[in-house]
C-alpha cells in the first residue's frame, strides 16, 4: 500500500519519451505562470536565450530556458528540460556567467531530483495511471503544481560534480558562486577550484550583443 504509489510514479516517469516530458513541462510552465507572470518575450532576448541553451547544453539537446518577471528566487527546473530563471539573474549581473551557472546547476540537479517525479506525486495516483495507460496527463492534474515547484528546495549538489559540469561547459564557476553567497564562505570550493581561475574559457558564454539582448528580454 505504501510502496506501490511511489514505485508507480518512478516507473511512469522513467518510461516517458522526451517529447511527452516536454509536453508535460509546458503544462507545468503554464500553471507556474499564475505566480510568476508570462515569460519575458522580447524577440532578440529570446534568440539570445536559445543561443545560451545551445552553448551550455548542446545544440541537439531538447529543452528551453525561460525568464520570468517575478515569483522565482533564482531558478526552477521543470520536466522536459525546461529551466525557468528569475529576471534578476539576467538584469543584475555584469556578465552572463551567473545565469549560465544557474542553468548548469539546474540541469545537473535534474539527475538528482527528477521534476517529473515531483509533478506526478502532486498529480496523484489516478492521474499517473491515466498517463501510463493512455499517454495523456489530464490538464487538471497539474493545477497547483506551480506552488509546489516554487517551494521545492533545490537538490544539494556535490562541489566536484558542479565543478566538473562548469569545466565541461567552459564556464567559470566563481561568478555563480559569489552570486549564491556574497560572503564566499559556503561556496569556497567553487571559488578556489574554479576551472578557469587562471585561464580564459575558449568561448564566451554569449557575445556582447546577445548579452545586452538577454538583459533586455523583460523590456528594460
Amino acid at each position: 500500500v505504501f510502496w506501490m504509489p511511489g514505485a508507480l510514479v518512478r516507473h511512469t516517469a522513467a518510461s516517458l519519451p522526451f517529447t511527452k516530458r516536454q509536453e508535460i513541462g509546458r503544462m507545468a510552465l503554464a500553471d507556474l505562470t499564475r505566480l510568476t507572470g508570462i515569460p519575458c518575450a522580447a524577440a532578440e532576448g529570446q534568440e539570445a536565450l536559445a543561443r545560451l541553451h545551445g552553448r551550455l547544453l548542446g545544440p541537439e539537446t531538447g529543452g528551453e530556458i525561460f525568464v520570468v518577471p517575478e515569483g522565482v528566487d533564482r531558478s526552477v527546473a521543470l520536466p522536459g528540460g525546461i529551466v525557468v530563471l528569475s529576471r534578476s539573474l539576467v538584469e543584475a549581473p555584469d556578465t552572463p556567467e551567473v545565469a549560465a551557472g544557474e542553468v548548469l546547476a539546474a540541469d545537473l540537479g535534474v539527475a538528482e531530483a527528477d521534476p517529473l517525479v515531483a509533478l506526478l506525486g502532486h498529480a496523484g495516483l489516478r492521474a499517473t495511471l491515466t498517463l501510463l495507460t493512455t499517454g495523456d496527463l489530464p490538464q487538471r492534474a497539474v493545477a497547483g503544481f506551480g506552488e509546489v515547484a516554487l517551494q521545492q528546495p533545490a537538490p544539494a549538489l556535490p562541489d566536484k560534480a558542479l565543478l566538473d559540469r562548469f569545466a565541461s561547459a567552459g564556464v567559470r564557476s566563481s561568478p555563480y558562486a559569489w552570486s549564491r553567497d556574497p560572503s564566499g564562505e559556503s561556496v569556497l570550493p567553487l571559488i578556489e577550484a574554479d576551472p578557469f581561475r587562471d585561464r580564459t574559457p575558449e568561448r564566451p558564454v554569449l557575445d556582447d550583443t546577445d548579452w545586452v539582448a538577454l538583459q533586455g528580454i523583460c523590456g528594460g
